[in-house]
C-alpha cells in the first residue's frame, strides 16, 4: 500500500489541498455573517463545499487504488474512496431551512 501512495503522491497532495481550502472557508465564514438568513445560506454553502470536497477526494482515492499496479492492499484505498463518495452523497442530500 505504501507503494501505491508513493506512486500517486500528487493525488494525496490534491486531497490535502481541498481539505485546507474547506477549512479556510469554514473558519473565514464563522464570524462574518450577522443576519440569520445569511447564516443559513453560508451553512448551506459549507455543506455543498464539503460534499464536493468529499466526492473529489473519494474519486482521487479510487483512482489511486485502481492505478496501484498489483499491490494486495489496494482494496483499502478503494473502500476509503467509496466511503468518501457515499459521505458526499449523504451530505449533499441534507437540507437546511432558514
Amino acid at each position: 500500500m505504501i507503494r501505491i501512495l508513493v506512486r500517486n503522491w500528487w493525488l494525496l497532495v490534491l486531497r490535502g489541498g481541498f481539505a485546507l481550502l474547506f477549512g479556510l472557508a469554514a473558519f473565514s465564514l464563522r464570524y462574518e455573517i450577522a443576519a440569520p438568513f445569511l447564516r443559513a445560506v453560508a451553512f448551506t454553502a459549507l455543506v455543498v463545499i464539503f460534499a464536493l470536497m468529499a466526492f473529489v477526494s473519494g474519486a482521487f482515492t479510487i483512482a489511486a487504488a485502481l492505478w496501484g499496479g498489483g499491490i494486495r492492499q489496494w482494496w483499502w484505498l478503494l473502500l476509503d474512496g467509496i466511503l468518501a463518495c457515499l459521505a458526499a452523497v449523504a451530505c449533499s442530500s441534507c437540507r437546511t431551512s432558514p
